[in-house]
């Protein structure tokens, strides 16, 4: 693919991108504010709690932000649902009340205590979930203290690419129907087919024509996180390592490629900081969700953006005053 052709298809997916990003829904679809917030009322009563966003921001940005990843998913349990603290005294005084020590004695028990404690352990069982092993179908018990994780990418996109690539045969096999009806005569679209319905093929694992096969993909995340979290004790030529063979093995998500970058960058190598920030952007809006999940959707297109920006200068900050300004716009 040519340079002039990729930066015209970075900027055509940034445009479709911007109105998620803005919280603008309104401009993609007028039912899509609504059928956001119809999901987030879901959520919220699976949550068991009604809270609703404040009166100060926009109710659409406001749930799409909070309920999950841009707009497509939703968080299982609200924060409104677990308690907090309740002060007994709301004097401004600068001293502890009578009686007490510090200000910390001041604070009580929330109200119907025994009633979140009860809702939670509805949701998430004190001994832990059980579920299904998914070879054997045997009942496996996983503590509810390995919730919510050790924060590692999850293990779902060889699966994706799998169902990707039967979708896409799926299209093809449904273009060749519509082919023999019209060789027969029949160019009224059959609805009891849905084939009123445009089939869409998603960019993603390159128009879903590749597979990630199980295996690579567990090695690419354990790359990856290495070479994320133990870069500081490794040092930068082994976290380019991890990371080089962590993209071979998995080529399909953008995270990867922006850690990269950011290492080609403090090391004064531009041109390579430009093409693997602006590959690793383009992934992630492709997907519309994070792989790494430790930063938001919206929070790693705003710093590969700003990764790309200084790539193109050919500049990178080598003070901590400089890091903070960086994405200051000029």
């Amino acid at each position: 693919m040519s340079s002039s052709s990729s930066h015209s298809d970075l900027k055509t997916l940034l445009d479709s991108a911007r109105p998620f990003l803005r919280g603008e829904l309104e401009s993609v679809n007028e039912r899509l504010p609504s059928l956001v917030r119809s999901y987030a009322r879901l959520a919220r009563e699976s949550a068991g709690t009604s809270t609703v966003p404040s009166s100060t921001t926009s109710s659409t940005s406001t749930e799409s932000s909070s309920y999950g990843e841009p707009k497509t998913q939703f968080a299982f349990l609200a924060s409104s649902t677990l308690p907090t603290p309740t002060p007994m005294s709301t004097s401004p005084s600068s001293t502890p009340p009578r009686g007490a020590t510090s200000f910390r004695d001041t604070w009580v028990k929330p109200p119907r205590e025994e009633a979140w404690r009860k809702k939670v352990r509805s949701l998430v069982p004190a001994n832990g979930i059980v579920v299904k092993q998914i070879k054997t179908g045997e009942d496996v018990v996983v503590s509810r203290r390995l919730e919510p994780g050790d924060g590692k990418p999850g293990l779902w996109m060889s699966s994706i690419s799998r169902m990707g690539a039967l979708y896409s045969l799926l299209v093809r096999e449904e273009a060749i129907f519509g082919e023999e009806r019209k060789r027969v005569g029949g160019e009224k679209v059959d609805e009891d087919r849905d084939e009123d319905l445009e089939l869409v093929i998603p960019p993603v694992f390159e128009n879903c024509t590749r597979v990630l096969d199980a295996g690579e993909q567990i090695k690419a995340r354990d790359l990856y996180w290495e070479a994320v979290c133990d870069s500081s004790k490794r040092g930068l030529e082994r976290a380019e390592e991890l990371l080089l063979s962590c993209v071979e093995k998995n080529p399909f998500v953008g995270e990867p490629h922006v850690v990269l970058g950011q290492l080609y960058l403090s090391k004064g190598r531009f041109e390579e900081a430009e093409r693997e920030a602006e590959k690793g952007l383009t992934l992630i809006l492709q997907w519309g969700s994070p792989w790494d999940k430790r930063m938001s959707w919206e929070g790693w297109i705003s710093w590969a953006r700003v990764l790309l920006m200084k790539a193109k200068e050919k500049s990178w900050p080598r003070t901590s005053w400089g890091i903070i300004n960086l994405g200051l716009i000029k």
